[in-house]
């Protein structure tokens, strides 16, 4: 939490979604993380050594429990050494919940990492990758064509058009239209 953040609780003005993101990524950028614009990420871990090595394009989604390193301390117990590498994430970005990016990795734009998945190697462009380690699922063009709305086979799953959730009020009327159509 900053500052302003901070100001605005005590001035008794509970900060929006956009404020508290805003707050939120500007404290990663102070650290040094190079964020682009229309980035929406909580709840994530940036390696606070070297916070500087990680890059973020435009338009990327992280998910909460997602863990980006740019060191991997695993060698100093036995060599006193580190492995240190640039984390580079590109534009168009889906980190699924609680996924590993590891040292060194570039992952290419529009891309989809599953949850839980963890990268070790390079994403190439317009793929979508998931498990541990991560490994190829399909392209960007096959997973969007198995999930289109009208060929969507599984009965307990809805896809519904998404807003930009920008603000509280937007959550709400958003939580309101699915738990309607789940309802009928």
């Amino acid at each position: 939490m900053n500052l302003k953040t901070l100001f605005l609780r005590y001035m008794g003005k509970i900060p929006d979604r956009a404020e508290r993101l805003e707050s939120y990524i500007d404290n990663f950028k102070k650290m040094g993380v190079k964020i682009g614009k229309n980035v929406d990420m909580y709840e994530v871990s940036i390696d606070s050594l070297f916070p500087f090595l990680v890059e973020i394009g435009n338009n990327c989604i992280i998910t909460g429990g997602t863990k980006i390193l740019a060191h991997d301390a695993s060698l100093s117990l036995f060599t006193n050494q580190y492995k240190v590498g640039k984390v580079t994430i590109h534009d168009n970005v889906f980190i699924g919940m609680d996924a590993v990016i590891m040292p060194g990795v570039e992952i290419g734009p529009n891309v989809i990492i599953g949850a839980n998945s963890v990268i070790t190697k390079t994403v190439p462009p317009d793929s979508v990758v998931a498990g541990a380690p991560a490994r190829h699922i399909c392209t960007i063009d096959e997973f969007l064509d198995k999930h289109k709305p009208e060929i969507h086979h599984n009965t307990e799953i809805i896809i519904v058009d998404s807003p930009k959730l920008s603000n509280d009020q937007e959550v709400i009327k958003f939580r309101k239209y699915v738990k309607n159509i789940v309802n009928q």
